[in-house]
């Protein structure tokens, strides 16, 4: 049996109603999916971000940490040190190279450790005076230029150096100078993300950033700690493997080579190991972690 034509027409017009909200409902979807793929990207984007920014300030602590716990900044002891920036410390540098005296009695103190280390302390306490010698005994990581007319000017900065002193008729500069101005390559190493630069000068650019995925430190107790901090030093691991690679990739001399950071992880690298870093200090004197003390 037909249907009526007009009936057929109504049925046609609601079929085609239908279809055109069911358009509408697709397009709908299809823009809300849009928006949703473009939402977990952006959200995708913001938990790396997230996660790098995390890291580096977790390597912060760390560093720090490091710092305190032996790889300390050269401020120890000496209460009215300060912070120096590399220009400034050149500028220093040429002028007390500039200073003469008609007799030997200009001391310089190379002492990258504590002064008791050095191998003279005997001689060195017959050399200068008493007081100069109480006023630099407790600093760390230092070479000290000392004048009876002068005073004293303490520059800390990594101790590259070898424990030594000289008294004659001028300070000895030479060695500073000959280090900060060549070229070298410094390894700054954190747990996850280590930095490698190359410097000459004072003027410096980054070769090669690594990052690892490395779990945060668990806190104290609970049943997995022991199965957590397994993961994690396996985890430090991989990440120095990864440092280790790229610095054989390229091809640095071990020589002019300097690695500062956490001192149970960084000895594991090439090259020559000098201590902790303060992440918060801006390059170069990151590097060289440069203070000065006068008296």
């Amino acid at each position: 049996m037909k249907l009526p034509w007009n009936k057929v027409k109504e049925e046609k017009k609601r079929l085609e109603q239908e279809l055109d909200e069911l358009e509408q409902q697709k397009i709908k979807l299809e823009e809300r999916f849009e928006a949703e793929q473009k939402r977990r990207k952006k959200l995708s984007r913001e938990k790396q971000e997230a996660q790098e920014e995390r890291n580096k300030l977790r390597n912060k602590v760390s560093s720090l940490k490091a710092q305190m716990g032996g790889e300390k900044s050269t401020d120890d002891g000496g209460g009215n040190s300060r912070e120096m920036s590399f220009e400034d410390a050149k500028k220093l540098l040429r002028k007390l190279s500039t200073v003469s005296s008609e007799k030997d009695d200009m001391a310089t103190v190379y002492a990258p450790q504590k002064l008791s280390d050095i191998r003279d302390t005997k001689g060195l306490k017959n050399s200068i005076p008493k007081r100069q010698y109480k006023e630099i005994e407790d600093e760390k990581g230092f070479v000290a230029f000392l004048d009876q007319q002068l005073g004293g000017f303490v520059l800390g900065i990594t101790p590259f150096f070898q424990d030594d002193f000289t008294v004659s008729d001028s300070f000895q500069v030479k060695d500073i100078q000959e280090f900060t101005t060549r070229e070298k390559y410094w390894v700054l190493a954190s747990s996850g993300y280590t930095e490698i630069y190359r410097e000459e000068n004072g003027d410096f650019e980054q070769l090669e950033v690594v990052k690892s995925r490395v779990n945060r430190e668990h806190s104290k107790g609970g049943f997995s700690q022991g199965r957590f901090e397994k993961k994690r030093e396996e985890q430090v691991e991989g990440h120095f493997k990864d440092v280790k690679e790229h610095i054989e990739k390229l091809n640095l001399d071990e020589d002019c080579l300097y690695v500062l950071g956490d001192k149970k992880l960084s000895k594991k690298l090439p090259g020559t190991y000098l201590g902790g870093f303060d992440p918060n200090r801006e390059l170069p004197e990151r590097f060289y972690k440069l203070r000065l003390k006068r008296f």
